[in-house]
Protein backbone atom coordinates (compact mmCIF):
# COMPACT_ATOMS: atom_id res chain seq x y z
CA UNK A 1 0.00 0.00 0.00
CA UNK A 2 0.90 3.25 -0.82
CA UNK A 3 0.46 6.15 0.92
CA UNK A 4 -1.22 9.75 -0.61
CA UNK A 5 1.79 12.01 -1.08
CA UNK A 6 4.10 9.55 -2.33
CA UNK A 7 0.95 8.52 -4.92
CA UNK A 8 1.47 12.00 -5.80
CA UNK A 9 4.86 12.19 -6.58
CA UNK A 10 4.72 8.74 -8.71
CA UNK A 11 1.41 10.01 -10.67
CA UNK A 12 2.82 13.29 -11.38
CA UNK A 13 5.67 11.50 -12.80
CA UNK A 14 4.40 9.23 -14.80
CA UNK A 15 2.21 11.87 -16.37
CA UNK A 16 4.70 14.06 -17.19
CA UNK A 17 7.85 12.19 -17.61
CA UNK A 18 7.71 9.03 -18.89
CA UNK A 19 11.31 8.62 -19.38
CA UNK A 20 13.92 8.58 -17.09
CA UNK A 21 16.31 10.69 -18.98
CA UNK A 22 13.91 13.74 -18.89
CA UNK A 23 13.34 13.69 -14.68
CA UNK A 24 15.90 15.83 -14.07
CA UNK A 25 14.86 18.20 -17.00
CA UNK A 26 11.51 17.84 -15.49
CA UNK A 27 12.32 18.79 -11.99
CA UNK A 28 13.96 22.20 -12.98
CA UNK A 29 11.08 23.07 -15.35
CA UNK A 30 8.63 26.14 -14.81
CA UNK A 31 5.55 23.39 -14.21
CA UNK A 32 7.59 22.12 -10.97
CA UNK A 33 8.29 25.44 -9.45
CA UNK A 34 4.76 25.17 -6.93
CA UNK A 35 6.13 21.96 -5.60
CA UNK A 36 9.78 23.29 -5.41
CA UNK A 37 8.93 26.46 -3.84
CA UNK A 38 5.93 25.27 -1.61
CA UNK A 39 6.88 21.48 -0.16
CA UNK A 40 3.76 18.94 -0.44
CA UNK A 41 2.70 19.19 3.27
CA UNK A 42 -0.76 17.93 2.53
CA UNK A 43 -3.29 18.69 5.32
CA UNK A 44 -7.00 16.77 5.55
CA UNK A 45 -9.71 18.84 4.82
CA UNK A 46 -13.78 17.67 4.95
CA UNK A 47 -15.42 17.30 2.20
CA UNK A 48 -19.29 18.28 1.66
CA UNK A 49 -21.62 15.87 2.42
CA UNK A 50 -22.79 15.59 -1.49
CA UNK A 51 -19.35 14.90 -2.36
CA UNK A 52 -18.32 12.44 -0.19
CA UNK A 53 -21.59 10.41 -1.09
CA UNK A 54 -20.24 10.85 -4.52
CA UNK A 55 -16.67 9.16 -3.93
CA UNK A 56 -18.40 6.30 -2.00
CA UNK A 57 -20.55 5.75 -4.55
CA UNK A 58 -18.39 6.09 -7.32
CA UNK A 59 -15.90 3.87 -5.43
CA UNK A 60 -19.22 1.30 -5.38
CA UNK A 61 -19.91 1.87 -1.32
CA UNK A 62 -22.92 2.56 0.02
CA UNK A 63 -22.23 6.20 2.13
CA UNK A 64 -23.81 4.90 5.45
CA UNK A 65 -21.25 2.56 5.53
CA UNK A 66 -19.19 3.50 8.94
CA UNK A 67 -16.07 1.26 7.79
CA UNK A 68 -15.48 3.48 4.56
CA UNK A 69 -13.80 6.71 4.62
CA UNK A 70 -13.59 9.53 2.41
CA UNK A 71 -11.98 12.54 2.46
CA UNK A 72 -9.02 15.00 1.01
CA UNK A 73 -6.10 16.35 1.52
CA UNK A 74 -5.22 19.42 0.26
CA UNK A 75 -1.84 20.43 -1.06
CA UNK A 76 -0.33 23.70 -1.57
CA UNK A 77 -2.10 25.45 -3.94
CA UNK A 78 -5.77 24.24 -3.33
CA UNK A 79 -8.07 27.03 -1.65
CA UNK A 80 -8.54 25.23 1.94
CA UNK A 81 -4.73 24.30 2.67
CA UNK A 82 -4.16 26.67 5.94
CA UNK A 83 -0.41 27.64 4.98
CA UNK A 84 -0.07 27.69 1.19
CA UNK A 85 -3.67 28.76 -0.03
CA UNK A 86 -4.45 29.15 -3.18
CA UNK A 87 -7.28 31.51 -4.98
CA UNK A 88 -11.15 31.05 -4.11
CA UNK A 89 -12.22 27.69 -5.86
CA UNK A 90 -8.93 25.99 -6.59
CA UNK A 91 -8.34 22.87 -6.36
CA UNK A 92 -5.35 20.91 -6.09
CA UNK A 93 -5.94 18.19 -3.63
CA UNK A 94 -5.87 14.35 -3.30
CA UNK A 95 -9.42 12.35 -2.49
CA UNK A 96 -8.95 9.19 -0.48
CA UNK A 97 -11.88 6.59 -0.36
CA UNK A 98 -11.64 3.32 1.49
CA UNK A 99 -12.01 1.38 4.14
CA UNK A 100 -9.52 2.30 7.26
CA UNK A 101 -6.72 0.64 7.72
CA UNK A 102 -6.84 -1.54 4.49
CA UNK A 103 -6.39 -0.59 0.50
CA UNK A 104 -7.97 2.97 -0.58
CA UNK A 105 -8.57 4.35 -3.95
CA UNK A 106 -6.85 8.46 -4.49
CA UNK A 107 -7.58 10.99 -6.75
CA UNK A 108 -6.20 13.55 -7.73
CA UNK A 109 -8.45 16.71 -8.29
CA UNK A 110 -5.84 19.54 -9.68
CA UNK A 111 -6.74 22.66 -11.71
CA UNK A 112 -3.56 24.91 -11.93
CA UNK A 113 -2.05 26.43 -13.41
CA UNK A 114 -1.50 28.31 -9.92
CA UNK A 115 -0.63 31.55 -9.32
CA UNK A 116 2.88 32.15 -7.95
CA UNK A 117 4.16 32.82 -5.56
CA UNK A 118 1.36 31.80 -2.76
CA UNK A 119 0.51 33.48 0.15
CA UNK A 120 1.66 32.11 3.74
CA UNK A 121 -1.42 32.15 5.47
CA UNK A 122 0.08 30.52 8.48
CA UNK A 123 3.34 31.64 10.32
CA UNK A 124 5.49 28.59 11.06
CA UNK A 125 4.12 24.95 9.72
CA UNK A 126 4.77 23.19 13.40
CA UNK A 127 2.10 25.31 14.81
CA UNK A 128 -0.53 23.11 13.04
CA UNK A 129 0.94 20.06 14.51
CA UNK A 130 -0.07 21.29 17.99
CA UNK A 131 -3.47 21.74 17.26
Amino acid sequence: MMVPPQWFILSELAECCPRMAGVAAYAASPERSLQRDHPIKPYPVALGEEERERLLKQGGTVPTDSKQAAFALAMPGDEMHPVYPGGSGRRHRITVVGQLGRLASFELQRDGPFELPLREATQGWYTLAKL
